[in-house]
């Protein structure tokens, strides 16, 4: 069928082509303002427009915005749920409660809704670290779309992530690259198994990291990994420069922020400033894991203060159950601190039981 520019839906679907293609911001622009000339309210189209201002243009509030006004238009509009599931998961935000409750409408509005699937995948392996459930909803939006970049690259990061398959993983990444040679995040988490297979030869890790980050400069997260990989081969200068890069770009990413406060506590000494980073990561995301247990450990080591660590241990363990590292880290601080040796065996007992 030949293109017709009076076609609202065509103009959008070629809008949504165009952005997802990497193409030029302006034609992306100009397609949905001649959809929406044509028709004001259109919900799809609203909601297309703040899948560019998040993905592309990386302004999470605009967005935000934009999403709110499709979702009056039409409240059961699945894009523009999804979308704003995925703002809330912005280091903006990082509001987990409003995202799964946009992730939840947008799949009972259309239960086939690859993105919806794949992003509340997402959600399951690394907010609620569901990873069974997690592997279904990829499992259900790869047999509806084979092809979908994005679920691919999530399914990927989950086999090497959380099934230590590495193997599958690489494959899996290679094929999401053969389809979109452009896809950021695909490099920063192909980036991210390569160097759990391989900690000691950085140099292809690093190439994933640097090529996501000429792919899209303003991409903070693609700063904040290549900067923990430089401090783990000790080019600690460099990492410098990174973090205050990524800190930049987006203040409130904890992930950045926590690995920034142990750079600066482990290697300058600099208690204060960490401290201080850990706080705002915290404030940012209340249960990220690092950060609790960093400065648990800050709190243990430069002010001697273990009863306010071992709040923060308790909290993590609290937040997260089942996460071995939690559970070994928390012991160690008990028996070594606390000397409380019973609870530090039932924390390890538990852990193996975990992760044998």
């Amino acid at each position: 069928a030949r293109f017709n520019e009076s076609d609202v839906g065509q103009l959008n679907a070629l809008a949504g082509l165009v952005l997802r293609a990497h193409g030029d911001r302006g034609v992306v622009e100009s397609l949905l303002d001649a959809a929406e000339q044509r028709e004001p309210m259109n919900a799809r189209v609203r909601a297309t427009r703040g899948l560019l201002l998040h993905h592309r243009a990386r302004e999470a509030r605009e967005a935000e915005e934009v999403l709110k006004e499709a979702l009056e238009i039409d409240p059961a509009c699945s894009d523009a749920l999804c979308h704003q599931g995925s703002v809330y998961m912005d280091d903006t935000y990082k509001d987990y409660a409003k995202a799964e409750d946009h992730y939840k409408r947008a799949l009972a509005s259309d239960p086939n809704h690859v993105p919806a699937l794949s992003y509340y995948g997402l959600f399951q392996q690394e907010v609620l670290h569901d990873y069974k459930r997690a592997e279904r909803l990829y499992n259900v939006a790869l047999f509806l779309d084979p092809l979908s970049v994005d679920c691919l690259s999530h399914y990927a990061s989950y086999l090497g992530k959380c099934h230590q398959d590495l193997d599958s993983a690489e494959k899996l990444f290679r094929r999401v690259l053969d389809l979109d040679p452009l896809h950021a995040n695909t490099y920063c988490n192909y980036g991210l198994v390569l160097q759990s297979q391989d900690p000691d030869a950085p140099d292809r890790s690093l190439a994933c990291f640097d090529r996501a980050i000429a792919i899209e400069p303003s991409n903070a997260a693609s700063y904040g990994f290549k900067a923990a990989l430089l401090d783990d081969v000790r080019q600690h200068q460099s990492a410098e420069k990174n973090y205050k890069t990524s800190l930049s770009l987006s203040p409130s990413d904890p992930y950045v922020l926590s690995n920034y406060a142990h750079h600066l506590f482990a290697l300058k000494g600099d208690a204060t400033q960490a401290e201080a980073l850990y706080q705002r990561a915290l404030k940012a995301d209340p249960a990220d894991i690092p950060s609790l247990c960093h400065y648990a450990g800050l709190l243990d080591e430069s002010k001697g203060d273990f009863h306010a660590a071992d709040r923060l241990f308790a909290s993590a363990c609290a937040l997260h159950p089942e996460h071995p590292s939690v559970l070994c880290e928390y012991a160690k601080f008990l028996a070594t601190r606390m000397h409380t040796f019973d609870k530090a065996e039932a924390l390890i007992s538990k852990a193996k039981r975990v992760s044998p």
